[in-house]
């Protein structure tokens, strides 16, 4: 219960951390939307943050798990924020997700005697299959699916591997569904515009870590 409550502390502090820093340095000077609420936002990142911190602290193997995946979640709200004000997400996240799985490959190594090779197939497999489905889903959906989605997918897949890439696509998905059908009910846009994908992939990723399926 502690451990717990003490990770959903740091997931939110971490959480609230990455906001700043995103609204400092890669939004600043950048128009950004007035309907996002600078309060309303970081209340409910904290809130999600620290819910994912305190049930994925209850199911983690281990110590590196539980900060892989604050790593990945950090990177994918840096993402998912300057998507959502930006409609763009920066490559540099990629770049950071794919960085830092082979930098945690270093521990993994050392401490819990892992094998280079297959951590490295294990990797670079998902991330090629996950390329190649994305680049179809682009095709298919005429554009729906941006560039910035595709990347970072990918780097999702290179750091998680097949099923946690496949479980926070579904899950991504899904969020993206759900929260289009009140705005195109309410007509606030058509279905040929576009909705920001980061956001919800930041949230699907956390829905699936707190269901213990990352």
């Amino acid at each position: 219960m502690m451990q717990g409550l003490i990770s959903g502390a740091v997931f939110g502090i971490c959480s609230i951390a990455v906001y700043f820093l995103v609204i400092k340095i890669f939004l600043k000077g950048q128009a950004r939307s007035s309907f996002l609420n600078p309060y309303a936002v970081i209340g409910a990142l904290a809130f999600f943050s620290f819910l994912t911190g305190y049930y994925v602290r209850q199911t983690a193997v281990h110590t590196l798990a539980l900060a892989m995946i604050l790593f990945c979640f950090m990177v994918l709200e840096w993402a998912g924020l300057v998507d959502a004000y930006t409609m763009k997400i920066p490559n540099l996240c990629t770049i950071v997700l794919l960085v830092g799985r082979l930098l945690f490959m270093i521990p993994e190594l050392l401490f819990y005697k892992g094998d280079f090779p297959m951590l490295l197939v294990n990797s670079f497999v998902p991330a090629f299959i996950a390329l190649i489905l994305l680049c179809l889903l682009y095709k298919i959906s005429r554009s729906g699916l941006g560039m910035g989605d595709i990347k970072i997918f990918t780097g999702l897949a290179f750091f998680t591997g097949m099923y946690g890439f496949c479980v926070s696509l579904l899950f991504s998905f899904l969020l993206c569904a759900l929260c289009s059908l009140p705005v195109l009910l309410l007509k606030k846009k058509k279905l040929k515009d576009a909705l920001p994908l980061g956001p919800f992939i930041y949230f699907g990723f956390g829905f699936a870590a707190m269901l213990s399926l990352i």
